[in-house]
């Protein structure tokens, strides 16, 4: 990603030459968690890590990604994670002017957020830091479990106001807590005990604790630091070389779920590109915002540009 300026002596920024992706190779978050091409949760995590990093990168910046959804997060077969949709950021000048988002998607808005438009109000002019840190631990939960989403829950507790999901999120139905039995989790969800427990604590963090209390939940650096430990900590599998599972299960999972025993098979996400239609073609020509996880220098290059606005 490199500037344009209008004049010789750079002095007049004009915008951005960016990246252009070759859509074959990426999809959209919401497809790594879901279906028989999902990777298995080892890389999953890897996954988690680099989404928080990229988050973490554009926080440091002071700026916030305000319409964080699934749509807007491309994942390629080698765990990188890229953003798209840029222009809907809430940016920060240097003169302290702020450029508001806007934007945003039910599943991936804070309580507070949900109360703010059932009054009557809009996103134009919120402030989406808290709001960033809630919709990346949901888009991180549903990663990790197969695209549950948090406050889905079932029990004596759900009761007819509670049958839509806004009304659980805003009543904190996270089910995997203590809940004095009042709460379980729906049936299709995967056991929350395969998820290292460092992750889990911070769940509960942003879903239980930060419901009430934003401030509270955990950061994006936060996320990224506990997801690096995890990832580090993987355990190579005795049956198949290729397995990676997390250090607190006494059993690789991907060994116990097959019935035929050890799998040899090596997931690739997403499936190998193939020639690509004449839609496909079209969605790839567009120019796309990109942030990758290693690329720590273009939140700087994004600040440093947004004091010249």
């Amino acid at each position: 990603m490199a500037a344009i300026y209008e004049d010789s002596d750079c002095t007049l920024f004009a915008g951005f030459v960016m990246a252009r992706l070759d859509m074959r190779l990426y999809d959209e978050l919401h497809e790594v968690w879901g279906g028989t091409s999902a990777p298995p949760l080892a890389q999953r995590l890897v996954i988690a890590l680099n989404l928080a990093a990229v988050v973490a990168e554009v926080h440091s910046a002071s700026h916030r990604i305000g319409d964080l959804r699934e749509r807007n997060i491309l994942v390629n077969r080698s765990c990188e994670v890229v953003l798209v949709d840029c222009d809907s950021f809430e940016i920060w000048t240097h003169s302290g002017e702020v450029f508001y988002s806007g934007m945003g998607i039910g599943d991936y808005l804070p309580p507070e957020l949900l109360h703010w438009l059932d009054g009557g109000h809009s996103l134009e002019t919120v402030e989406r830091y808290w709001s960033d840190l809630y919709a990346l631990a949901v888009l991180i939960f549903q990663l990790l479990m197969d695209g549950v989403r948090p406050y889905s829950a079932t029990g004596p507790g759900i009761t007819p106001e509670l049958a839509t999901y806004p009304p659980k999120v805003t009543s904190c139905t996270y089910p995997y807590v203590d809940t004095g039995g009042r709460f379980a989790p729906p049936t299709y969800a995967p056991d929350i005990a395969l998820i290292p427990p460092p992750v889990q604590q911070l769940f509960a963090c942003a879903f239980v604790t930060g419901h009430s209390h934003p401030e509270l939940r955990p950061t994006a650096a936060q996320w990224r630091d506990c997801l690096a430990e995890v990832v580090g900590q993987l355990r190579l599998c005795s049956q198949n070389p290729v397995h990676r599972y997390p250090a607190h299960l006494s059993a690789c999972p991907l060994c116990a779920e097959s019935p035929s025993g050890p799998s040899s098979a090596i997931q690739s996400f997403p499936p190998e590109p193939t020639q690509p239609s004449s839609g496909t073609t079209e969605h790839s020509d567009r120019v796309l915002a990109v942030i990758f996880a290693a690329m720590a220098a273009i939140a700087a290059i994004i600040y440093a540009c947004s004091t010249m606005l």
